[in-house]
């Protein structure tokens, strides 16, 4: 109604013309308003994130390119795959347009990967603070892939530094 999107309940009526704030569903492609104004761009919805176009204010579904990162959606416009982007350094993981740290993620395969403090996928031995209250963890990465392949035993090299492990 005049541009606003307003809430009409489970009865149909709205009392006090309020305007509606959350997702809904319309043709089938879900939106998002907030107090009544469709919104565009990144927004966490309770814990899941969403891309809303600044043209027609869908959320984006399938595999999204936003400049150089690539971001997967579900059916419904959530967010499932952060972006991954591979610089000079190595590579960088981004979530909802942030970059991310001390993070795991989990791919659609099953496999698990770890995100440093500084953004970056680990390759081969890493200690992973999973809390500030606990040592490290050494654990093993595939050297290529990145994919987490177990916790080290033994004597490990790090940084050209032999540590032993149990």
């Amino acid at each position: 109604v005049d541009g606003y999107y307003y809430d009409f309940g489970e009865k149909g009526l709205n009392v006090g013309k309020t305007r509606y704030t959350g997702l809904f569903q319309k043709d089938g492609k879900t939106y998002y308003a907030q107090v009544g104004e469709l919104k565009s761009g990144w927004y966490a919805v309770g814990e899941n994130y969403y891309y809303f176009s600044t043209s027609s204010f869908h959320a984006y579904t399938g595999v999204v390119t936003m400049g150089r990162l690539v971001y997967t959606f579900d059916d419904s416009g959530k967010l499932i795959l952060g972006a991954f982007d591979k610089t000079s350094k190595g590579t960088c993981y981004y979530w909802a347009g942030k970059i991310q740290a001390r993070v795991w993620i989990d791919m659609p395969d099953g496999s698990k990967l770890y995100v440093n403090d500084n953004g970056y996928l680990v390759y081969g031995n890493y200690p992973v603070l999973e809390n500030a209250t606990e040592d490290a963890v050494w654990m093993h990465f595939d050297e290529e892939t990145g994919i987490y392949t177990g916790i080290c035993d033994g004597f490990i090299d790090y940084k050209g530094n032999l540590y032993y492990c149990e």
